[in-house]
């Protein structure tokens, strides 16, 4: 057989690649939370600057445990901490053999929306290396959606739509937290395939990126591309890998980027 016969029933007989055509990031993975940041900014509002760090940590740890999909907005998601502070307040002047009296609950409980947004934002940094993988995904392929997926609540979601104007952009408003879908995406694969329907592509079309291992192992159950985030030069590889991100020049047949 010559040469150019070989080439030739390589070149229609060659499997293609499966592209995905959704590129999610988890909100874990895009920004960092610092705890401690959000409460030092909550206890700089004089309704809870009497109360101790660890009063307002235990409230907030309780909020950060997963049940942001309890809350379908943020009106619920403000009463909801509130509650969570009052808790927590109680039990720390029980200590003191005391309790709230009425005027501190309901002070507590009338913290505003705005007074936890700060402190939420305050908490929050943003992962360079996957804004400029996204950026790069949607440069390159105009055919992949991209999303922010993650287990947050509507909060979050109004902080990205007005602070993170660019990254409200780039990812098109495409935001599906665990209050959207009605599962935490830590417990098994129902949020991920939720997730791919309402993106209108199957499991087995995302590729979904966290700094979240046992995440990202969930995200694969569910029949997800998935990549633990260890660095931008291994994500950048094993988009390469999967047909993103990098493609042949049709010229000089050298790999260059798609941006």
């Amino acid at each position: 057989m010559s040469a150019r016969n070989i080439l030739t029933r390589g070149f229609f007989t060659a499997k293609a690649k499966h592209v995905p055509r959704l590129f999610a990031v988890g909100s874990d993975g895009l920004f960092g939370y610092h705890p401690e940041a959000r409460v030092k900014a909550l206890r700089s509002d004089p309704v809870l600057s009497k109360f101790s760090d660890s009063a307002v940590a235990t409230a907030i740890s309780f909020i950060d445990m997963g049940v942001e999909e309890q809350f379908s907005n943020s009106v619920d998601y403000v009463l909801g901490v509130n509650s969570a502070l009052v808790a927590a307040m109680e039990e720390q002047v029980q200590i003191d053999g005391t309790s709230l009296s009425e005027k501190e609950v309901e002070d507590i409980m009338g913290i505003t929306s705005d007074v936890h947004e700060n402190a939420l934002k305050a908490a929050l940094t943003v992962s360079s290396g996957l804004v400029d993988a996204a950026e790069a995904v949607a440069r390159g392929d105009e055919d992949c959606k991209l999303a922010i997926i993650g287990n947050a609540g509507p909060m979050l979601k109004e902080i990205i739509e007005r602070d993170f104007e660019k990254i409200h952009q780039l990812f098109e408003g495409n935001i599906i937290f665990s209050n959207d879908v009605g599962n935490s995406f830590s417990h098994d694969g129902d949020s991920f395939r939720s997730v791919a329907s309402k993106m209108f592509v199957e499991p087995k079309d995302v590729f979904f990126v966290d700094k979240s291992a046992a995440t990202v192992k969930i995200a694969q159950k569910a029949g997800c591309l998935g990549h633990f985030f260890r660095g931008s030069t291994l994500l950048q590889e094993e988009l390469a890998r999967v047909g993103l991100t990098y493609k042949k020049n049709p010229i000089t047949g050298k790999i260059t980027e798609k941006v």
